[in-house]
């Protein structure tokens, strides 16, 4: 299933979407024509990876969002990675959904080595067999003006990007290996015996991992994820801050009692694990359900917070705060849903029907707190304005061209301003 739904981030399957110490991407966006929309589409690329390992690869990626942010498709090709130093054509077809809005895509590169891209093209079938090619700027990679047209990897990672000979050479030779299990996984966060640990609370095992020294820095994930999703943030944050990443109750490592999940249920369970630390007082980070849940907690818990960073956060279920097609899909999707898909039931279902957090809750949060969601998010902007101009100390911080997903779309900016706003107020 590749639906993303409001609060639903989809288990960890996009490498090229989340960052993190042993890859890199590049991407620029489309906006879906009418023209395009239900008709088939293909991107097509070269890419030409010089490697020193056995794992790692390149290829290309593309991600479809509907309007509002639900992601409709996604290929990294990481089925068919290409590892042979020699000009490789690549292809990902699919057809445009007649919600879609946008359309990002790019190159994709795991491990350390010097990665070669040319000759991107996009087509869409606009009739039976006739493929007409998308006039877009920059598609050759022939020389640097074509850099406007793309999102390239950031110097502080140590990547550098240059022209030669009509192609763009990306040099990752200062990524590390990819850290690729015998099962596919490649990342080691959610998964970590050094830094992974239980704690007895609340009525149920709740798993959490430790990095890091420093203040205290807690990030709770989205519905239906777990620790893995902060794959690119662990390690930077960690460099100057302890960070405890937590699986939520029924996701990724934690237990469950069967108990009605609610967003107060998993605000407890929290505080619990924060009593069990003996931590008096954190930074949170909360994505998705993860803000749903920070809210609720320093507004019943003020004194505990230091700061409160939420992303994609709404105070209730409904179309004043989410765009009416994401709930309508929801509902389908869990209709669509088998007897014995109990564990999906309940989570999806609880983004049906929770949160319910008022304006008098907001206006109880005494700590700093950084509002955050993209440009095209799932959650109404006026929703999200209202989140941060009611809350006392609220700042606003709105991603361009990005979606509820903005960690994913942007994950340098966003690392950025998470790490901005916690040495704002350290």
């Amino acid at each position: 299933m590749r639906i993303l739904l409001l609060c639903l981030l989809f288990p960890f399957v996009a490498q090229a979407q989340v960052g993190g110490p042993g890859w890199g991407a590049f991407n620029r966006a489309v906006a879906v024509q009418d023209a395009w929309k239900g008709r088939p589409f293909r991107l097509t690329a070269r890419v030409r990876p010089q490697v020193t390992n056995s794992v790692s690869w390149a290829g290309i990626w593309v991600r479809n969002h509907a309007e509002g942010g639900a992601v409709s498709f996604f290929d990294n090709m990481q089925e068919k990675p290409v590892r042979e130093d020699k000009w490789t054509d690549c292809e990902i077809k699919s057809i445009f959904n007649k919600r879609d809005s946008v359309m990002y895509f790019g190159g994709l590169y795991i491990g350390p080595g010097r990665y070669a891209f040319d000759d991107f093209r996009l087509q869409v079938e606009t009739t039976a067999g006739n493929w007409e090619t998308a006039t877009l700027d920059g598609m050759g990679m022939d020389d640097t003006t074509a850099l406007s047209a793309w999102h390239m990897p950031g110097k502080n990672r140590g990547l550098q990007h240059a022209f030669d000979n009509g192609h763009l050479v990306i040099d990752a030779s200062s990524l590390p290996a990819s850290t690729e299990k015998k099962d596919g996984q490649k990342s080691i966060y959610g998964n970590n015996p050094q830094a992974g640990h239980y704690a007895n609370v609340n009525g149920i095992k709740v798993y959490y991992e430790v990095y890091g020294k420093g203040e205290p820095v807690v990030l709770l994930h989205g519905n239906s994820q777990a620790i893995i999703v902060f794959t690119y943030l662990i390690p930077e944050l960690s460099k100057k801050y302890k960070v405890i990443a937590v699986d939520t109750r029924l996701q990724g490592k934690s237990g469950d009692d069967g108990k009605r999940l609610t967003y107060e249920l998993f605000a407890e369970d929290v505080k619990a694990l924060l009593d069990h630390l003996k931590l008096k007082k954190v930074n949170l980070f909360g994505w998705s359900d993860g803000g749903n849940t920070g809210l609720i907690l320093a507004s019943k818990y003020p004194d505990r917070f230091k700061t409160l960073m939420t992303m994609g956060a709404n105070l209730q279920p409904d179309t004043n705060a989410v765009k009416p097609f994401v709930l309508e899909q929801l509902k389908t999707q869990i209709a669509k849903l088998q007897p014995e898909a109990t564990v999906n039931r309940r989570l999806w279902t609880l983004c049906l029907e929770e949160p319910h957090i008022s304006p008098e809750q907001l206006k109880a949060i005494k700590c700093p707190t950084l509002v955050m969601a993209g440009d095209d998010d799932m959650i109404r902007d006026e929703h999200t304005r209202f989140i941060a101009a009611t809350i006392p100390q609220g700042e606003l911080l709105i991603f361009e061209k990005a979606t509820h997903f903005a960690p994913f779309d942007v994950p340098e900016k966003f690392r950025q301003a998470l790490e901005d706003f916690l040495a704002k107020h350290k």
